[in-house]
């Protein structure tokens, strides 16, 4: 389910829920929210919080929050993985924010 946002660049996001970033992210832009990351495409923040999603590497999301032990196996061509320590908390989070 996608929730449609004002386009948003990462550290406007970070800074309306009280989240922080990594810095390297600060200026991905950002227009919804995709709950389904196989859904999501460029402009989407989404999630995966399976430890191991073969499917992350088919999302064309512009920004794939994951669990912090993937961030650093997921390589960074497959949109910019944020890793966090609960993806799916960060995200439901966001949700509550902007709906």
């Amino acid at each position: 389910m996608k929730t449609q946002i004002n386009c948003k660049t990462l550290s406007e996001i970070a800074k309306i829920g009280n989240f922080r970033f990594p810095p390297k992210y600060n200026d991905v832009s950002v227009s919804a929210l995709e709950t389904d990351h196989e859904q999501a495409g460029p402009g989407d923040l989404t999630f995966v919080s399976e430890k191991s999603p073969a499917s992350i590497y088919r999302c064309k999301a512009s920004v794939i929050l994951v669990i912090k032990e993937l961030g650093c196996v997921i390589p960074e061509d497959e949109g910019e993985v944020v890793p966090v320590s609960n993806p799916k908390a960060v995200f439901e989070q966001l949700k509550k924010v902007f709906e």
